[in-house]
């Protein structure tokens, strides 16, 4: 096996579990913080249980708000774009993508004639 493949692979992979290992260390702290703070939380009369689940759906809610954000006004794009023209095998990717898109395009419009 190539050894540049191997470690790609590696690195996609640590991310991907990676992204998944801070989603649930994310819900354990907050959690945790919760507990912390569990008798100021009944003082205003909010019972543990009821502060946890405002706490974790809270948290799910606005990272997914957030994410949606992300996708719905393309920051996501730009980031890739950016990264991409880092690559100079990516950016060669893309050149011939358009390059062929338009030719298609062309065809396309010469055949509506």
């Amino acid at each position: 096996m190539d050894i540049t493949r191997f470690v790609a692979r590696f690195k996609a992979r640590q991310a991907r579990g990676g992204a998944w290992v801070q989603l649930l260390l994310n819900i354990g702290i907050i959690t945790a913080n919760i507990k912390l703070f569990e008798s100021w939380f009944e003082s205003f009369g909010i019972s543990l249980s009821t502060m946890l689940a405002i706490g974790v759906f809270g948290y799910l809610f606005g990272t997914i708000t957030i994410g949606f954000l992300d996708e719905r006004y393309g920051v996501w794009q730009h980031e890739n774009a950016y990264n991409s023209n880092l690559n100079p095998v990516m950016r060669k990717i893309q050149e011939n993508q358009i390059t062929m898109i338009t030719a298609i395009n062309s065809i396309g419009k010469e055949a509506r004639k």
